[in-house]
């Protein structure tokens, strides 16, 4: 409805027919002003539409690294289905290997800058292993306590593949003017 003052509100109510006799002479009934909850509402949509629509996988855990979301591009990089790996733990799943730091240095670092980003090999559900860019950031709540984490991994598996065939090359042909 439009308010008085000109804004628009919804409302949601509910009504009976009032009958004096066998004529219906009103409607009793409430109107609750639901406009905030709604926006609410369409908002978290949005955000969840904003998580799927991306390309890099998003997972996110609590404090024991149990898996509890793994959006579209998750199940796109690594094979698994969110209904076969949310309340799993992610180690179990994915089989971390850390390139850049080891899992208690880049635990350490996460803990206490609230960030970390480097490289990973993770396991993909048919086993072949991943080369992932990982940023590893800290949930918390309203308190500032640590209640879990987020990652945003991309995959570079091919990226690096084909800088390891590049520089291949590059030593063939280095080789070779160096033999001629």
């Amino acid at each position: 409805i439009i308010s008085a003052s000109g804004e628009l509100l919804v409302i949601q109510g509910q009504g009976a027919p009032v009958w004096k006799q066998d004529d219906l002479v009103g409607i009793s009934g409430y109107g609750r002003d639901i406009t905030e909850q709604t926006h609410a509402e369409e908002q978290i949509r949005y955000q969840v539409h904003l998580l799927e629509s991306v390309s890099d996988a998003i997972i996110s855990t609590n404090l024991d690294a149990e898996i509890l979301t793994w959006n579209q591009a998750a199940e796109t990089t690594y094979g698994w289905s969110r209904e076969e790996v949310i309340g799993h733990p992610l180690a179990e799943v994915l089989a971390t290997h850390y390139v850049t730091d080891d899992r208690d240095l880049a635990l350490q670092r996460l803990l206490d800058e609230g960030l970390w980003k480097g490289e990973v090999i993770q396991r993909h559900k048919n086993g072949a292993k991943l080369t992932i860019l990982a940023s590893v950031s800290l949930l918390r709540d309203n308190h500032g306590n640590p209640i879990g984490a987020v990652g945003i991994n991309r995959d570079i598996t091919e990226q690096i593949h084909s800088q390891k065939a590049l520089t291949k090359v590059e030593h063939i042909y280095r080789e070779a003017i160096r033999s001629a």
